[in-house]
């Protein structure tokens, strides 16, 4: 930390963006800095900016990640109970061109209990939070949504007798078609197939 600029708990790149969150006294902002080779900048004047991501929720940012589907790249957001797409459109002031991200929600019924469960997964992502594993994917058969589906229903005891600091603490890898998550305090792991399914 030489620059003096935010320091976050989750940083990603976007692009040729750095996207931040998890900032000590905004646990619902989301910062964007400018493109290369202002990437080290985070303020309007460099493309860059932030956004509030619904700030009255009560629910705190628990992740980032990017998503693609087909050609397209898009960031994903983690809150405690919601997961969410952000866009980063543009608004124009005369010769001035501001940043304007906008956030959407994809779903308000599963959330992200740890940051290390994220894990892109060939063209999906796949996470866990405080009822299960999740997958992250594009649907497109209803009409291009990205939709969150339990993958771990058929073992929701094993879930249900885990602590909060393990699902809060779960960290997961992909490796040979494996996803493989892992419980620090219980020291408990689980594999999901993703050919045998």
């Amino acid at each position: 930390d030489t620059t003096g600029g935010p320091i976050a708990k989750y940083i990603i790149r976007y692009q040729d963006r750095l996207i931040l969150a998890g900032i000590s006294g905004s646990p619902t902002k989301v910062t964007i800095s400018g493109r290369y080779p202002l990437q080290e900048r985070f303020d309007w004047q460099a493309g860059g900016g932030d956004i509030l991501l619904e700030p009255d929720s009560g629910e705190d940012i628990t992740g980032l990640s990017t998503y693609f589907s087909g050609s397209n790249q898009t960031i994903i957001v983690f809150k405690e109970k919601s997961v969410w797409e952000l866009s980063l459109g543009t608004v124009t002031f005369g010769n001035t061109v501001i940043l304007n991200p906008v956030y959407r929600l994809l779903t308000a019924s599963q959330g992200c209990s740890s940051h290390r469960s994220i894990i892109p997964v060939e063209n999906d992502i796949m996470f866990s939070n405080l009822k299960g594993l999740y997958m992250l994917r594009y649907e497109p058969q209803l009409i291009n949504v990205i939709n969150a589906n339990e993958l771990s229903a058929k073992i929701r005891p094993f879930f249900e007798g885990l602590t909060s600091a393990d699902l809060k603490l779960a960290a997961g890898v992909y490796a040979d078609k494996k996803y493989v998550l892992s419980f620090p305090v219980s020291k408990k792991t689980i594999v999901f197939d993703r050919e045998r399914l």
